[in-house]
């Protein structure tokens, strides 16, 4: 019972979360590095009157499958109603369960905890990981994969040096930027550090942000590395607080697939068969969850800038609760700090802090928002950066805003031309991951290398610095199955110096074979027989020559579709499509009155098909793509070879 509960209320809440001698600073300074986790990550309790401790929050395994084996019967009896359309009994069981467990947490209608919550562990001395792992058997110790991997600049002292931040993540932002204040300043005095290393994980970084914003003049940051921060707020948070939680079902299955790294395409499974008696759960739900946590501070500075005053206006609280000190601090940090968070990061910045934000988008909401995210956070608010609606791109000749960098020389418009990074909090220091999913940077190959690379780094670099790290990257998690990339321009662009595609192999377990390489948008072509019948092994990467000339402009973009099979996958007829955003010319005139045109793949299959009973039935059946892989290997061999006669 409570194991189901535990997984919705993440899915609510979204936020997928002997003592050693202090050792002295060597002569040549290395930094120790504090992990500032994502939401929920803290573990707390409360005093009941008899003095005992009381565990409010983290997660007990062993108490979720008790319950669970309790209520065996009633929840099969629930989700039998569900399957027939009854989510009500199962909503309302689900609900009184949640604030059986989890009612301590609640704030009361003056903003203030209803009980006096503690966090388990919050001084330098006993937050690092080697004394949690010593005393706690590694409990409380956070992002366990990632911190082996990132911490391995520490040599020796890893452990000893790394610490793991808490904080009571109900309260507000601000709050929590304080709580990382007076703590950095306790890691230094421990350790007799000069500075420390930050790495921010999605909630992380927005009290990292904040922190940089109120505290950054301190000069005691060396390097903070945002990974899928939720700087601006997260779409959920509106979604939850406005009641309009709709679950993107391929998107969530997709999002599954990156975390687990499944090389089986299983996504299309959700594209035609939606699961809407979810959303009719947690509609139920809700009410049980707005007396939980609608009256958290950083529930509220979770809806981003733009969503605030509709949620303001139109979410049910008290006058009691608006004119709260939690609202306070939420109006001051929508109106005071997102403002203004350009220029307050430059000045911390100017105190000497490497300030670094990794993002993920290409992805709506989870809940299904159609905004460019990271199915969690969207790319305006962890970035800063504009965009163009998802699944759109802005129209051929843009031109970048410039808000925060108007340096012509500096290229930052997407390959797909739907995210202009001009308007980015910290443009020049600020990297966007295409298919990046939230929480997922140690997932990704490309991700993983550069936050590490960012962590230990020694001196301040941007996004020019290093040639393998341009500012636009494809996401290169397993599941993503196949990268490709022309073989002189910056990865994502297209000029008349390229004459190859070079198409690589993602997986780490199936070889791979190319069916087709389809072009629009650019007039190139590629010969079948350069990729057919040859496998590709996990790892490796074929060289591409094509025919043709890339087309004299700039600001445009052509795509590049490849269909491959993954030998030995469960699901092995698969494509992908590539973005290339033109720069050999001059550019088309912007077209203002119509900003934005369709992004949407080349389906000469579904063009095809002009019944839309028909074209529902394959969808349906999940065979769509199946058959349009089919068509585009066709189309390409029949104009290749007998273009002279026919075109297709």
């Amino acid at each position: 019972m409570k194991k189901i509960f535990a997984v919705i209320l993440a899915l609510t809440m979204c936020f997928v979360l002997t003592a050693p001698v202090a050792v002295a600073v060597q002569e040549d300074e290395v930094y120790p590095i504090i992990i500032v986790p994502g939401y929920s990550s803290s573990s707390m309790y409360r005093i009941d009157e008899n003095g005992d401790k009381v565990h409010v929050w983290g997660v007990d395994l062993d108490e979720i499958l008790g319950r669970v084996k309790e209520s065996a019967i009633e929840i099969g009896i629930d989700i039998a109603n569900l399957a027939q359309g009854d989510a009500k009994r199962l909503a309302d069981r689900l609900g009184t369960a949640m604030l059986e467990l989890y009612g301590d947490l609640a704030y009361d209608e003056k903003g203030e905890s209803v009980y006096e919550l503690y966090r388990y562990h919050k001084d330098a001395e006993d937050t690092s990981t080697a004394w949690l792992k010593e005393n706690e058997n590694g409990a409380h110790t956070h992002e366990t994969e990632i911190m082996p991997y990132v911490s391995q600049y520490l040599g020796e002292k890893a452990d000893e040096w790394t610490f793991n931040f808490s904080t009571d993540f109900r309260q507000n932002t601000v709050d929590c930027a304080k709580d990382l204040d007076v703590y950095i300043e306790d890691v230094l005095e421990y350790t007799g550090a000069s500075k420390v290393n930050i790495l921010a994980v999605s909630h992380g970084g927005q009290t990292s942000a904040t922190y940089l914003s109120l505290y950054g003049y301190k000069a005691r940051v060396n390097n903070a590395v945002l990974t899928v921060p939720a700087i601006g707020g997260a779409l959920l948070a509106y979604d939850l607080l406005a009641d309009d939680i709709h679950f993107d079902e391929e998107t969530l299955m997709y999002f599954i697939q990156n975390g687990m790294m499944l090389e089986e395409d299983l996504d299309w499974l959700m594209k035609a068969h939606a699961l809407g008696f979810l959303d009719e759960l947690l509609h139920y739900l809700m009410p049980y969850a707005y007396q939980l946590l609608g009256r958290w501070g950083s529930i509220w500075d979770f809806v981003p800038a733009d969503k605030y005053e509709e949620i303001k206006a139109n979410f049910e609280v008290t006058e009691e609760f608006r004119n709260s000190e939690v609202m306070e601090k939420c109006d001051y940090f929508h109106y005071e700090l997102l403002p203004n968070l350009p220029s307050l990061l430059e000045k911390a910045e100017d105190a000497g802090a490497n300030i670094y934000i990794i993002s993920g988008y290409g992805a709506p909401s989870v809940v299904g928002t159609q905004e460019e995210s990271d199915a969690i956070i969207s790319l305006n608010a962890s970035s800063g950066a504009t965009c163009a609606p998802f699944g759109y791109r802005f129209n051929d000749g843009y031109q970048v805003i410039g808000k925060n960098c108007d340096n012509s020389a500096h290229n930052h418009l997407s390959p797909k031309m739907n995210v202009d990074a001009t308007t980015a909090y910290l443009p020049e220091t600020t990297w966007f991951v295409d298919g990046l999913f939230h929480g997922m940077t140690f997932k990704d190959e490309y991700s993983k290398t550069l936050m590490k690379l960012l962590v230990e780094s020694d001196e301040r670099v941007n996004v020019r610095t290093y040639e393998a790290y341009p500012q636009f990257h494809e996401a290169m998690n397993v599941c993503e199955s196949v990268y490709a990339e022309f073989d002189s321009s910056v990865p994502g662009y297209l000029d008349s110096s390229d004459t190859k595609l070079i198409v690589t192999n993602l997986s780490l377990k199936n070889n791979m074979q190319i069916s087709s390489v389809s072009v629009s948008g650019a007039d190139i072509s590629f010969d079948p027989t350069d990729y057919l019948f040859k496998a590709l092994a996990p790892g490796e990467s074929l060289e591409l020559e094509f025919d043709g000339e890339v087309p004299a402009e700039s600001l445009s973009v052509a795509e590049v579709t490849v269909a491959y099979t993954l030998v030995g996958s469960i699901t092995p007829l698969n494509d992908k499509a590539f973005y290339f955003t033109l720069l050999n010319g001059d550019a088309p005139e912007y077209d203002g009155e119509n900003p934005y045109v369709k992004l949407a793949s080349d389906s000469g299959f579904e063009d095809h098909i002009k019944d839309e009973e028909t074209l529902e039935w394959f969808n349906k059946l999940g065979v769509t793509e199946f058959f349009d892989i089919i068509y585009r290997a066709v189309k390409n061999f029949i104009n290749r070879y007998f273009g002279f006669l026919i075109k297709v």
